[in-house]
């Protein structure tokens, strides 16, 4: 998710699995709901603010920790659209912005998805910034 500056929305866990790392704000899809709805209903529980989904930054399978689960991540471009920032203390023990080219990539959760993730994001900022950097 981008703020007016370009940067990513990630969310410090508060709970296992990867309690204490960043990720990226979401969570399951409820039975039959479109993965784009469930992105924002998700950002909105986990961090109070409302988001406009835009394009798809792709899929990715993973294994959901050592569950044993294996899931198909989807992950959207999203815009804040309102709200004010409220972590869900269950869910989250902090927010933060990061530029592309500051992410936090040794702290991530699920790192075998997600680092490929924030990588295509990143490019994509950088590609709509006109090859900046992002920063």
């Amino acid at each position: 998710m981008r703020d007016g500056e370009g940067g990513v929305l990630l969310v410090r866990r508060a709970h296992d699995p990867y309690l204490g790392c960043w990720d990226i704000p979401g969570g399951f899809c409820e039975q039959r709901e479109h993965p784009a709805d469930a992105a924002a209903r998700e950002v909105r529980e986990e961090t109070g603010l409302e988001v406009a989904i835009g394009d798809l930054v792709g899929m990715w399978v993973d294994d959901y920790g050592e569950t044993g689960d294996v899931t198909l991540n989807v992950y959207f471009h999203a815009t804040v659209a309102g709200g004010e920032p409220a972590p869900d203390p269950d869910e989250v023990s902090e927010l933060a912005w990061f530029a592309p080219g500051r992410l936090p990539l040794d702290e991530i959760a699920f790192p075998e998805h997600q680092r490929l993730v924030l990588e295509a994001w990143a490019a994509s900022v950088d590609a709509q910034l006109g090859g900046t950097g992002g920063a």
